[in-house]
């Protein structure tokens, strides 16, 4: 039977730019150079019966961002958004290169679909918001 690997677990200590952030974890914790962290929504999200507002369960924490950390301290490390999106177009493939359009790093609030899965106040990433270690292989 496999082992359960727990996660590392921390918070944003402080926004840095529309794609860094620091997080207070650091060597002190095992982070490393290239792990990734999701920047969750506080707490859990309660699923209510829409008929009775029985409280049926909770979903674990929804990830507004990725980012991966690029360097670490003893304390404390950065993390910066990493994944491209393409836009514009139209686009040809050669080879693993796409030509033709615009690639765009993800920043801390591109992503159309926080419009309509988080609140206004959920959609930013502020000081205080957990990260998660993402552990699985599908990054």
């Amino acid at each position: 039977m496999a082992t359960q690997i727990e996660p590392i677990r921390g918070k944003i200590a402080k926004v840095i730019s529309s794609r860094e952030v620091a997080l207070n974890i650091g060597k002190d914790c095992n982070v490393q150079v290239g792990m990734l962290f999701d920047i969750v929504v506080p707490g859990n999200l309660e699923i209510r019966d829409p008929e009775t507002l029985e409280v049926l369960g909770s979903v674990q924490p929804r990830s507004k961002a990725r980012v991966k950390v690029v360097s670490v301290e003893d304390k404390f490390a950065v993390a910066a958004t990493y994944r491209k999106e393409y836009v514009g177009g139209p686009y040809r493939l050669l080879g693993d290169v796409r030509l033709g359009g615009d690639v765009r790093i993800e920043t801390l609030r591109t992503r159309e679909a926080l419009d309509e899965a988080f609140s206004e106040k959920e959609r930013y990433v502020a000081t205080g918001d957990p990260v998660v270690q993402v552990i699985d292989a599908d990054k």
